[in-house]
C-alpha cells in the first residue's frame, strides 16, 4: 500500500492552488499561512517543484510563485514524482510476508487493486480538473508586475 508523505500532500495542494490562481503571484509566507505549513518546509517543496518546472519563482520584492506550465499538461503523478521520485507501491501490508508472490493472499489482492486504481488516477488526472476544489481564502496574492519575467 502507498502512504502519501506530508511533502507530497503539501505539493499537491500548492499545485492545485496555483493552478486555480494562475494569473497571480503568491508569496511563500502566504502559502505557508494558507496551508498551515512551516515556511522552511514549504520552501523545500517549492524548490523541488521549481526544479521540475512545475512552479515558477519570481525573485524580488514584487516576486512570488506561480504555476510553471499549463495545468492541462500537469498530472497528479508529475507532482508526486517531483517530490518522491518514481511511485513505488507494495501489495502486502503485513510485515512478515508469507505469500508466494508479491500479492497478499490474506487480503485477497485488495492492496494490488487499490494501488492500481491510485496509480491510474494519479496518471490520468490533470491539475486543470481540480478547479472545483475549494481552497482556503487567499491572503496576499499579488498580480504579476508587468516588468517581471513572464
Amino acid at each position: 500500500m502507498l502512504k502519501i508523505s506530508k511533502a507530497v500532500s503539501l505539493a499537491l495542494h500548492i499545485m492545485g492552488y496555483l493552478a486555480k490562481n494562475r494569473d497571480n503571484l503568491v508569496m511563500n509566507k502566504d502559502l505557508a499561512n494558507i496551508f498551515s505549513a512551516s515556511e522552511n518546509h514549504l520552501a523545500k517543496v517549492l524548490q523541488r517543484l521549481s526544479k521540475f518546472g512545475l512552479v515558477e519563482s519570481i525573485r524580488g520584492p514584487k516576486g512570488g510563485f506561480r504555476i510553471g506550465m499549463d495545468p492541462d499538461s500537469i498530472t497528479m503523478i508529475d507532482v508526486y514524482e517531483s517530490i518522491e521520485g518514481p511511485l513505488k507501491t507494495h501489495n502486502c501490508l503485513l510485515s512478515q510476508k508469507r505469500c508466494s508472490n508479491d500479492e497478499c493472499v490474506l487480503l485477497n489482492g485488495i492492496c494490488k487493486e487499490i494501488n492500481t486504481l491510485f496509480k491510474e488516477y494519479m496518471t490520468k488526472t490533470h491539475l486543470s480538473e481540480l478547479k472545483e476544489f475549494h481552497f482556503p481564502e487567499k491572503k496576499s496574492v499579488k498580480k504579476p508586475d508587468k516588468h517581471s519575467n513572464g
